[in-house]
């Protein structure tokens, strides 16, 4: 027996629905639904699978922007910047 069909075995079609062998029932909604939990337990995880994400992408964002900078004038004329590192990841 080809090795598809032998994992495929009493899965069924029915209408919009996928059916196991055991006779449970699948919209695509769900099996989407589980992609994306997939995603978010390995993300939860950090397990070394990368999956692009919420969290990734504003890390990224975060540590591709200059630090804040304050900039103190004294009466002498001088002045003295400050960076402030609050946001570094």
């Amino acid at each position: 027996m080809d090795d598809r069909r032998k994992y495929w075995a009493g899965w069924r079609f029915r209408g919009r629905y996928l059916f196991d062998p055991a006779g449970n029932r699948y919209h695509q909604n769900e099996i989407n639904a589980i992609f994306y939990q997939r995603q978010l337990h390995q993300e939860l995880m950090g397990t070394p699978f990368k999956v692009k994400s919420l969290k990734q992408e504003l890390e990224r964002k975060i540590k591709a922007t200059a630090p804040p900078e304050v900039v103190v004038k004294f009466g002498d004329g001088t002045q003295q910047t400050l960076k402030y590192n609050k946001f570094a990841v």
